[in-house]
């Protein structure tokens, strides 16, 4: 699987069973970003189960662009003094 940052080859760093799948930690070989994965089969949850967790994982995912986005802006006050 290719990073969604840079397009480059990642590897998984953890793999655990869920029980609509399986979640994968990986990481990029090259910028060293990390996300996750989700491999389920399809039928596996119902529809609206799905929606509610891609709603979560979207949620989480915004908080953590944002929680980078501060530190960043902090770092960048200090550098800049």
């Amino acid at each position: 699987m290719n990073c969604p940052v840079c397009a480059c080859e990642t590897s998984v760093v953890d793999s655990r069973p869920m029980p609509y799948g399986i979640r994968r930690r990986r990481k990029c070989d090259v910028c060293t970003n990390k996300f996750s994965t989700v491999e389920m089969r399809v039928g596996a949850i119902p529809s609206e189960e799905f929606a509610r967790l891609a709603a979560r994982f979207y949620q989480e995912a915004v908080a953590l662009v944002t929680k980078n986005n501060e530190i960043e802006n902090s770092v960048n006050k200090w550098v800049t003094k």
